[in-house]
Formats: C-alpha cells, structure tokens, sequence
C-alpha cells in the first residue's frame, strides 16, 4: 500500500514535467518522459494485481497503451525502448487473473510492439494473439471494437486473427448481446 502512493507521485510529476515542456523541447524528451509514464503505471498496475485490486490495475495498464508511442522508428528500438515496455508487459502477463478488458489491452500492447519489433514481429504477433484469446476465454464478446481497433492493425493479416473475429461474430451476431467485463 505505501508504495502506491509514491507511484501516485511519480506519475504526477512525471506527468507535470511532460504538460509543460516548451514545444522546441517536446520532440526530444517526449520519448523519454512517455517511457517514464509507461514504466510507472505498469508497476503500479502490477502492484495493485498482487493487492487484488484488478480494476485498478486495468485501469493503470489502459494508462500504459494510451503513452505506448504510435510512431516507434528504427533509432527508437535501437535505444532499447521497446524491450522495456516488453519487459512490462510480460510481466503483466504473467498474471493470471486479469479480466476480458485486460486481456484485450495486453493484446493491443503486444500488437502495437510487433509493429516495428524488427526480426521478434512474429513473437509479439504470436503473444498479442494469446492475449486476445485469452481476453476471449475471461469474456470478451465484441468482434466490433476487435475488428476496427487501430492498435491491432498489424495482426489483422493473421488467419488465427480472422478466425478470431468470425467465431466472435458467429457466437454473438446481434450487438445489443455483446458484453465486455
């Protein structure tokens, strides 16, 4: 319990030094201060799992997607930033107990790593897929949002992906039936 308070200030500050940046400066620490944020709340939420407090652990690893960067380059992974944020996230699911919503952003992690993962792509394809599936197993029944999320683009040309969006299509055809817990 008391460290969550000092995760709670390292995020406020982390988040403060981020909003007040000049512009000319913002490029070139933005990077770094989005790695900061990243790796904070994936403790945090990490923390709050082993305390049992899945929603707010959920909550926290919706905040880790949200900094994840849409527009890795190559000069990026090769500072290692990339691993890190695998390094959260397989340690976030290492846990067991997350729910569908979870799952699914641990899948939309994964998915969004794969992207520019260089020669692991197929790995972290391979480990946003089991999220999903899993995502699928705790719950989750919307094809919809699965479909049409933009952080799963680089799977989409997966079969196991299309099955995935069929069975879930085939198991609840009518929206108003689509629940996500």
């Amino acid at each position: 319990e008391e460290s969550l308070k000092w995760f709670a200030r390292a995020i406020q500050y982390a988040t403060v030094d981020y909003q007040q940046l000049p512009e000319e400066q913002l490029a070139s620490i933005k990077m770094g201060l989005n790695s900061k944020l990243i790796n904070i709340y994936a403790q945090r939420g990490i923390t709050l799992g082993k305390l049992n407090r899945t929603e707010a652990a959920t909550k926290d690893f919706d905040q880790v997607i949200s900094h994840c960067p849409t527009d890795w380059h190559p000069e990026v992974l090769s500072r290692g930033m990339p691993s890190d944020i695998v390094a959260e996230l397989t340690a976030l699911a290492k846990r067991s107990d997350w729910g569908s919503n979870g799952w699914y952003n641990l899948g939309s992690c994964f998915a969004k790593v794969s992207d520019k993962a260089g020669s692991n792509k197929y790995v972290y394809a391979d480990l946003a897929m089991k999220m999903l599936d899993n995502a699928v197993k705790a719950g989750w029944t919307d094809a919809d949002i699965t479909e049409s999320d933009p952080k799963l683009a680089t799977i989409r040309y997966r079969d196991d992906y299309r099955e995935l969006i069929e069975s879930l299509k085939a198991a609840y055809p009518r929206l108003d039936n689509r629940v996500t817990q």
